[in-house]
């Protein structure tokens, strides 16, 4: 399950970039917004301006069956 765009704030989201390309990250890991070819770019993960866009969740395994699936405890920070 990835994470529910409309249910997240834009705060509990990081932003990955290497000057040219960056990616919109939550804290479970669900990548919701990417453009491969710089900002300018058509963005090729999209879930977070498009419900039907398209998206994807890196991170640990969550734990639990059903609808008491968690993530183990984490966090994020900026340095």
């Amino acid at each position: 399950m990835l994470t529910d765009a409309d249910r997240v704030p834009l705060a509990a989201r990081a932003w990955i970039a290497d000057g040219v390309r960056g990616a919109l990250v939550a804290a479970d890991g669900t990548i919701d917004w990417y453009c491969p070819d710089g900002f300018g770019g058509a963005p090729a993960l999209f879930h977070l301006l498009d419900p039907a866009g398209a998206a994807i969740r890196v991170g640990p395994v969550r734990q639990g069956t059903g609808s008491a699936r968690r993530l183990p405890p984490g966090g994020q920070r900026y340095r």
